[in-house]
């Protein structure tokens, strides 16, 4: 019975994560696109540009932390189960002393890396702000001093993740990031000024750790114990090794955010780079909520495969993988058609950009999309360590393309050059290792499955361009809702015509129908 009440009380809080994520999710998306117009309206696109830049140079002293908040949970989940609170605390102790460290350490190097950060910028900053360069260098140290304080106070919140309790660290996130942007939009609208809403950042990022450091106090009242013992040796080699392997992922995870947005401000300067943020927004929030939902299956994936041979994971591999291909057809058709009457809607024709680009970007965006599926069952395999170096080919890659493809095609050069550095890097060594060590395939499978898919969204894509050539519209919501409801339509019509006889489709026709019948 305390088993069935243990595995109870697992699900219940597996579902508050998922919901509360979920939830946190949509909500953030939605404050950060008012915030976003708010901004702009009172700030203008040059500081745009310029808190985009700060953001990219924060991306790459976030190599710092080097994935070990990752490799602390991990270790975190045996003492939990276990309920041994001394090896809990000594963990805790631990993380406390590295993480304060790397505070320290990018604080300094922040500082350091300040005197050179101008010359990546095109623009002369001393005519974006206010005319004088000292502004720079203010606004950006207080920039760095909220991702500083980021460090401090926040230990304790790895242990509510690591208990199975992250719907207490959403509903504290959410809560406070919801207020803080009620006030940044409130001071904008007052005083109009960027130091303001830099300041309120930092203040809410203290706030919030320290909150959350008394409220972990609160829950887990044996914290107080000042007894703390040395941390056990076995864990520490766990920690480092799991550390290694992570630090490469955490560099091509930081690679991909930053490089094009720097080489942007180099070459092309920070209005444009505000433009691009801004579609960068559109396209990371909608990430970002695909990213969730994978998240929310890896506990049931795991937990499958440890159990089922080979054979069997890789026929789950290819249900899922059929879903992650029609969500990323769906949604990158939808991006490329919508994109421009959502920016009009929400900002303005002004703050448009060249449909190339648009291409572009969400020709990127599908790459990575169709990818979630794949890291999925390797993550789950614990497939990481194989494929170590495949980020710093990526980087490589993509400095040297970038470069180039700006040099010889400019702007939109420079988006292709990423593009040919993820499919040459990423997107064929991932499925490479997972079917080869994962399922013992052979990669021509993946292949075949991957052309399949690519050619019914290039069909999509071109009936959908054709059917969208016979409307002419004049007003952009209108426009907007119509193209939406003609997307979605085409894009079911396509699924239904291309898979209705396939295990996948009857997979998923089975489990709605079995819902519809209970109801």
């Amino acid at each position: 019975m305390n088993n069935q009440n243990k595995l109870s009380n697992r699900v219940k809080s597996s579902f508050l994560n998922i919901f509360s994520s979920l939830l946190g999710v949509i909500l953030s998306i939605v404050i950060g696109f008012i915030s976003r117009r708010f901004f702009i309206l009172y700030l203008g696109e040059a500081i745009l540009g310029v808190n985009t830049f700060f953001s990219s140079v924060v991306n790459i002293l976030s190599l710092f932390e080097m994935g070990f908040s990752i490799a602390i949970v991990y270790s975190l989940y045996k003492p939990i189960a276990l309920n041994n609170r001394y090896e809990i605390k000594s963990i805790l102790a631990f993380y406390k002393k590295v993480y304060s460290l790397i505070g320290f350490l990018v604080l300094f190097f922040g500082f350091l890396i300040s005197p050179f950060l101008p010359n990546i910028i095109k623009d002369d900053i001393s005519l974006l702000l206010d005319g004088n360069p000292i502004t720079f260098y203010t606004y950006y140290f207080i920039f760095l001093l909220n991702y500083v304080f980021s460090f401090f106070w926040i230990y304790k919140k790895s242990l509510i993740l690591a208990d199975q309790k992250d719907y207490l660290n959403n509903i504290i996130r959410y809560s406070f990031f919801t207020v803080l942007n009620i006030l940044q939009i409130w001071f904008l609208v007052l005083f109009q000024n960027y130091f303001i809403f830099l300041l309120l950042n930092v203040l809410f990022r203290i706030i919030e750790n320290l909150f959350v450091n008394y409220f972990s106090n609160f829950l887990y009242p044996w914290l107080a114990v000042k007894e703390i013992y040395p941390i056990n040796k076995d864990i520490m080699i766990n920690i480092k090794k799991n550390i290694k392997a992570l630090i490469y992922h955490k560099l091509g995870g930081v690679a991909s955010q930053t490089i094009t947005s720097l080489f942007l401000s180099y070459f092309v300067g920070v209005i444009f780079l505000a433009k691009y943020s801004n579609y960068l927004l559109i396209v990371s929030s909608l990430t970002l909520f695909i990213t969730r939902i994978f998240e929310s299956i890896t506990a049931i994936v795991g937990n499958y495969l440890v159990k089922e041979s080979k054979e069997k994971s890789y026929s789950l591999y290819l249900i899922i993988f059929y879903a992650n291909s029609w969500l990323s057809i769906y949604t990158s058709i939808s991006l490329y058609f919508l994109i421009n009457p959502f920016i009009n809607i929400w900002l303005g024709s002004s703050f448009l950009i060249n449909e190339n680009i648009i291409l572009i970007i969400v020709l990127t965006y599908f790459i990575n999309t169709i990818r979630k599926s794949t890291l999925l069952f390797r993550d789950s395999m614990g497939l990481f360590w194989n494929d170590r170096f495949k980020p710093i080919l990526e980087i490589i890659l993509s400095i040297i393309f970038s470069y180039f493809g700006y040099k010889l095609f400019e702007i939109e050069g420079l988006f292709i050059g990423y593009i040919l550095a993820l499919i040459l890097s990423s997107f064929w060594i991932e499925p490479f290792i997972l079917f080869r060590v994962g399922f013992d395939k052979t990669f021509y499978i993946f292949i075949k499955i991957l052309v399949k898919y690519i050619l019914i969204y290039l069909f999509t894509f071109f009936i959908t361009q054709l059917i969208l050539r016979f409307f002419i519209f004049d007003n952009y919501l209108v426009e907007f809702i119509i193209i939406a409801i003609i997307i979605l339509l085409i894009s079911l019509s396509v699924l239904f015509l291309t898979s209705y006889k396939t295990n996948e489709f009857q997979f998923y026709m089975t489990i709605i129908n079995s819902k519809t019948k209970r109801k």
